[in-house]
């Protein structure tokens, strides 16, 4: 191998080694594929190749596999005098016991390592080595009540930090831990965190004292403010965006009501909130009639606010108003559905943002293309790509697809449908590295297709069975689509499925609640959720068996931490117990328990049609006003999801 090409190599293995740090894995991987093939008979390139494998695998919680080659390169790393190097592959294996809570061995491996940079570190690297090792020291000090020790280490590090030629980076991580160090002290009584609420029972001197902290830590806060909005990395300056999100999400639904009720006379404020929030939600339900007499204007605006909403309103905002100065990280979070929302493509909000989309926009113009070519005119063409991308089943005509009777259409929607019920991550890998494998390794993605795939064949044999339809191939070409359409939250219609068995628009109806996935445009406690609820299931049934066994739920290969586990059964515990209430505001108010149910899963899951009166042969206009805001309610529910809506509702939130 050429000097310049070994030399190149090994910058690409430890570039990936620092991606992989800051959480850019994608970007880490491709980087190793490329430096692997070379690496196998190069000493120094093998183990800064295992330094970036390390560095990737303590990112995706592969603790174990971290921590071996962590070790390896440490050991290859010394023993070739790069000193630098073997120090990073120690700071893994501190890390590893630091996220384990074994504070005791983290504790005195980074305090090794802090004298490591202080003697043999060089410029940058010695200053972000400090500073990394001196935050973690901070963390460590605070958990073990030693404030004032935590403190020291906290302001060195912060007085570091702002040296660094990373400051946008290091900076708000030392400032975090030095802040969490003040108010750790000022609650070091009230371990319940309801400080405001024992202000006044401390005495004078104590709330002097807490408040002091406080002050403190927000001054800090302040300070990382500042410096981020400085350094044009206005995400990190973020502390209520997702409430800010979710004010924008409301305007927005009143925005998109007014050109409804200026070309629409007869339309009230309710039907249009409701037509709007629909429309913005994804969910697909409508009060309007007579859908193909209805203005082309109005009906490209219908249909606009599905793809508007389908990735995100929010998320738009971020990626084209750089200069919004509101917490675009956590704007991002809260329009963002599932319980994964901190995976980023790129190293900045607002890039992640465009990439999401520009996969979403190429998708869309192909979409349009494509129903075009296949029959369509091109205003139902964009229509019915904006509603498929967005998976919402707003259409042009009253009996939707049915009305088009064709099967390339409805094969064109079937894949728009699927490819929007997957993680948009995905598509934008997929089409940068053009192959197929991250499909292939995402098990979200692998769920979505085995159990859709299962119930369209399962469907389609009980369908012929019962006579519904003369032949196999029919029985088909209608389960498939409707099953797809239904169990994507999307809402499309070919046939009454009102007239089906029983069963088939029940397993549909529970098809809804879980086979989108995380970051995709569809609703639902999503796939990840079920899957974890799979796994946890299955855990809890082998400590039964062996009670002192450590068996860490897995997806992906990756470990889930026990706290995306307890949030996700809170979560499905609140998404149980509003559909239950919602549905007894529903019969309070007289209406039947089949269509108050499924009207209500209809709408939290943001799916549209439910069953009986505004099933697929009807809709939402047969419900009075008071039952229409309770499906208003119940789709921002489903869109923003339980927890970021109800709790605006709980004192702690409002309490300065």
């Amino acid at each position: 191998m050429r000097a310049d090409s070994r030399s190149k190599l090994l910058r690409l293995a430890l570039g990936a080694a620092d991606a992989a740090f800051r959480g850019q894995c994608e970007d880490a991987e491709a980087a190793l594929q490329r430096c692997e093939s070379f690496g196998q008979h190069d000493a120094e390139l093998t183990a800064a190749i295992r330094l970036a494998r390390a560095q990737l695998a303590m990112s995706r919680s592969r603790f174990d596999a971290a921590r071996i080659d962590a070790r390896a390169a440490a050991v290859s790393l010394a023993r070739l005098g790069r000193r630098q190097e073997a120090v990073r592959a120690q700071e893994i294996e501190a890390r590893i016991f630091w996220k384990l809570g074994e504070n005791a061995r983290a504790q005195t491996l980074f305090q090794k390592l802090l004298v490591h940079w202080e003697r043999w570190g060089e410029g940058k690297a010695r200053i972000d080595g400090e500073v990394r090792c001196l935050t973690h020291l901070t963390s460590l000090h605070s958990r073990a009540q030693r404030y004032e020790q935590a403190i020291v280490t906290g302001t060195r590090a912060v007085l570091l930090a702002k040296k660094s030629s990373d400051l946008p980076f290091y900076f708000p991580k030392a400032a975090n831990a030095l802040a969490g160090v003040h108010f750790r002290r000022a609650c070091q009584s009230h371990p319940d965190n309801a400080l405001a609420t024992h202000i006044t029972a401390l005495g004078p001197t104590a709330s002097t004292q807490v408040l002091s902290h406080c002050r403190s830590a927000r001054a800090l806060m302040d300070e990382v403010r500042q410096i981020a909005i400085a350094s044009n990395n206005r995400h990190q300056a973020a502390l209520y965006g997702s409430n800010i999100g979710q004010l924008m999400v409301l305007m927005n639904e009143i925005n998109a009501a007014l050109p409804l009720m200026i070309a629409l006379p007869g339309l009230s404020f309710t039907d249009a909130y409701f037509e709007a929030m629909s429309g913005l939600t994804t969910t697909g339900s409508t009060v309007l009639s007579g859908l193909d007499q209805l203005p082309p204007s109005i009906n490209l605006w219908r249909h606009a606010l599905h793809w508007f909403g389908g990735i995100g309103i929010i998320v738009l905002a971020v990626a084209i108003l750089p200069l919004l100065g509101v917490g675009g990280m956590q704007l991002y979070r809260a329009e963002t559905p599932g319980p994964v929302k901190d995976e980023k493509l790129t190293p900045r909000i607002t890039e992640t943002a465009k990439a999401l989309w520009l996969s979403y926009s190429l998708i869309t113009a192909v979409g349009i293309v494509a129903l075009k070519l296949a029959g369509m005119n091109w205003l139902d063409a964009i229509c019915h790509t904006f509603s498929a991308m967005g998976l919402g089943g707003f259409s042009t005509h009253d009996s939707s697809v049915g009305w088009f009777d064709s099967v390339p259409i409805e094969l064109i929607l079937e894949v728009l449908m699927l490819l929007a019920a997957l993680n948009f991550a995905r598509h934008y890998v997929a089409i940068r590295r053009l192959t197929l494998a991250p499909y292939r390794d995402d098990p979200e993605a692998r769920g979505v297709f085995l159990l859709v795939g299962a119930s369209v064949v399962f469907i389609a044999v009980l369908l012929y069975v019962s006579g519904t339809y003369p032949t196999l191939a029919a029985s088909l070409r209608h389960s498939a689509f409707n099953v797809i359409s239904v169990a994507t939250t999307t809402g499309f219609v070919s046939q009454n499925y009102d007239l089906w068995p029983v069963f088939t628009p029940v397993w549909m109806l529970f098809l809804s609640s879980i086979v989108c996935s995380t970051g995709s445009t569809g609703g639902g406690i999503k796939m990840f959720r079920t899957l974890l609820l799979a796994r946890q299931a299955v855990r809890e049934m082998k400590l039964l068996v062996h009670p002192s066994a450590v068996m860490p739920v897995r997806i992906g290969g990756n470990v889930v931490p026990e706290r995306v586990a307890q949030s996700v059964l809170a979560f499905i515990f609140l998404y149980f117990q509003v559909i239950a209430i919602l549905t007894f505001v529903l019969l309070l108010t007289g209406m039947p328990l089949v269509p108050a149910f499924s009207s209500v899963i209809a709408s939290i899951n943001n799916m549209g049609p439910g069953i009986g009166p505004t099933g697929p042969a009807g809709n939402y206009q047969v419900l009075t006003d008071f039952q229409t805001w309770v499906c208003t309610l119940a789709m921002l529910l489903g869109r923003l999801e339980v927890f970021s809506v109800l709790v605006l509702f709980t004192p702690t939130f409002w309490r300065k």
